[in-house]
């Protein structure tokens, strides 16, 4: 005797979907990075990335003097959960031009660091501070 598999017993096929790669699960490049006084105070700010896509964001700002070549990490600049920097420090020198950078880092790895800020000319007492 012979039994035929019929379509009904045959099981359904399966959908295997390719697990997503962590470099697709990085943060995006932050963007809109700027150096303002803002209530007369110097203070860094970006674009922050859309907590509804990943609450698990942290921003890590960078600062150049203008004209060099070597970057350095903020103090007090790692760990971010907000888009912004209050500027203080002995690291900044008042009536020096400083860049500014930012990094954005899931648990997933870190974004390409973002495009510098525009030369910025830190310890400008207000009133006479660029308006932003």
């Amino acid at each position: 005797m012979c039994i035929r598999d019929s379509p009904s017993d045959m099981t359904p096929p399966i959908l295997v979907k390719p697990k997503r790669s962590s470099a697709e699960n990085v943060p995006p490049r932050v963007v809109g990075v700027q150096a303002v006084y803002q209530n007369g105070r110097p203070v860094v700010s970006w674009a922050g990335v859309d907590s509804a896509q990943d609450r698990s964001v942290q921003y890590a700002v960078k600062y150049q003097l203008s004209g060099s070549s070597t970057w350095k990490w903020m103090p007090g600049g790692k760990g971010l959960g907000r888009p912004y920097l209050s500027l203080s420090g002995s690291h900044l020198q008042p009536h020096k031009s400083y860049r500014f950078a930012v990094v954005a880092r899931n648990s997933q790895g870190a974004a390409r660091e973002s495009e510098p800020s525009s030369d910025f000319l830190y310890g400008i007492a207000p009133p006479h501070a660029p308006k932003s």
